[in-house]
């Protein structure tokens, strides 16, 4: 497989055009190897600079950089937390849950199988 989060690892600078020259585009391209469907992707987006990754008639995953140079993914929106005017920090996913992305390819796109179940 291409994706190597070694990659990312090693540069701690959070660069987001290499981001998604070194890690994005090359997880894209194992997932549609595994999956055998059309992958798209959207972003970056926002203060996160948050990335959709969608696998056609399988799901999504919304995916970020954070402030060490790690990928993470968003587990679910924040719980609890309503601020009815809408915060900056809100409205770009500040608050919402997130885990490190899987070393594998193999285990990202568990991930999406796990979200589809």
């Amino acid at each position: 497989m291409i994706y190597d989060i070694e990659n990312l690892k090693s540069n701690s600078e959070c660069d987001t055009q290499a981001w998604i020259d070194n890690v994005i585009m090359p997880l894209i391209s194992d997932l549609s190897s595994l999956s055998n469907q059309r992958v798209e992707w959207f972003g970056p987006f926002g203060l996160r600079c948050e990335v959709l990754i969608k696998i056609a008639g399988v799901g999504y995953l919304r995916l970020t950089q954070n402030n060490e140079g790690y990928t993470e993914y968003d587990v679910r929106y924040a719980e609890g937390y309503h601020n009815p005017n809408g915060t900056i920090a809100e409205l770009n996913g500040f608050y919402n849950k997130t885990a490190l992305l899987p070393d594998t390819s193999e285990e990202v796109y568990a991930l999406f199988l796990d979200k589809a179940s």
